[in-house]
């Protein structure tokens, strides 16, 4: 039997997913979206992202102690918590190929140029698999240990970049005008990512009648980690990002010096990144492991884990042209966010309630 999680421990899972999807794309691409407009709409996105949280959690609230699989069984049956089980077993799946690409392509730039992309995948695939085998839900105390540190790296990037700032970058401070501030970039929403695991972890809480307050600390330091590195990249660069391949953030960190001591905290950084990633790959590859074992009433979804990562594997390693890759971080990851984020929890809690009042009525 599984030891059941604390709120600390789920609020900084959920951030982990969002932070390793922030620092590897979703910052720089809400920048070469709308622009100057970049900053004006963090704080919509955050905003929006917080409200849409609360409404959601307290949906779920009818059903204290059960994920979206259990309220998907309420409602219809084994039949649609298949579908729904299966429907995000591919999304995991999908976003745990991007973020094994995404990875990789980031550490074969940084350290290792002259190695082959498919030994950086593999390298980080076994990994994966070896913590998951041997894991359990250690990997959620392993993160209560590492977001504190990635929130204070961020926190040093800004202060240390202040001098850098050129303020003219914001604007004018609509962008290209109200269509790219507001409708374009309002789809930029993907970079509370953490949200789409949200409501697997009722079940596995010691307290899930919090799961409110879980909800609403994630999305609010989520919208904070946000703001701040898009204030971070805008200041410093504007359009000049959209000519590099590295990640923002980590160009970011190269201009700062603290001193003799601290003059390459880009080293720093990475690491602690390295590290963020490993484990958000692995809080993925635990949730397709724990749907699959689910759905198909296994005893143990150890097995699983290779065939699991294996197929990840062979996504990441087919996502070779740049058109291919940008399709999937710039249009369908954030289509497929906010259809299994947002509108499926949406309608299976709406209905469930629906059914639930209904039934009610009637005995």
């Amino acid at each position: 039997m599984e030891a059941k999680l604390r709120n600390f421990e789920v609020i900084n899972s959920l951030i982990i997913m969002s932070i390793a999807d922030i620092v590897l794309t979703s910052a720089g691409i809400l920048i070469k979206d709308v622009k100057s407009a970049s900053l004006l709409t963090a704080i919509l996105i955050s905003i929006l992202g917080v409200f849409i949280t609360f409404i959601m959690c307290k949906l779920s609230k009818n059903f204290i102690g059960k994920d979206l699989l259990d309220i998907s069984e309420s409602l219809g049956g084994k039949t649609l918590k298949t579908i729904i089980g299966f429907g995000f077993v591919i999304y995991f799946t999908l976003i745990l190929a991007l973020f094994l690409r995404q990875t990789a392509d980031a550490m074969q730039l940084i350290y290792y140029p002259l190695t082959h992309i498919i030994f950086i995948i593999a390298l980080l695939s076994i990994t994966t698999g070896i913590i998951a085998i041997f894991g359990n839900n250690s990997i959620f105390k392993a993160v209560s240990l590492i977001v504190p540190f990635l929130y204070f790296a961020i926190f040093l990037i800004f202060v240390g970049n202040t001098k850098n700032f050129n303020f003219d970058n914001m604007f004018p401070i609509l962008g290209d005008g109200f269509n790219s501030s507001f409708i374009k970039g309002l789809t930029n929403i993907f970079t509370f990512s953490g949200l789409s695991y949200l409501f697997f972890f009722p079940s596995k809480l010691k307290k899930p009648e919090e799961i409110t307050k879980i909800g609403l600390i994630f999305s609010i330091l989520n919208g904070i980690y946000i703001i701040f590195c898009v204030v971070d990249i805008l200041f410093l660069f504007s359009d000049a990002i959209n000519h590099s391949q590295l990640p923002p953030l980590y160009i970011s960190v190269r201009y700062i010096e603290f001193g003799t001591f601290f003059q390459r905290m880009d080293a720093a950084f990475i690491f602690l990144c390295v590290l963020g990633l490993i484990s958000a790959l692995n809080i993925n590859l635990y949730f397709i492991l724990d749907i699959l074992k689910k759905i198909t009433n296994l005893s143990d979804s150890k097995p699983l884990i290779f065939p699991c990562l294996l197929t990840s594997f062979a996504i990441a390693l087919g996502l070779q042209q740049d058109s291919t890759l940008d399709f999937l971080e710039n249009s369908l990851s954030k289509a497929l966010f906010i259809i299994f984020a947002f509108i499926v929890p949406l309608v299976i809690f709406i209905g469930a309630i629906i059914k639930k009042k209904f039934v009610i009525r009637k005995i």
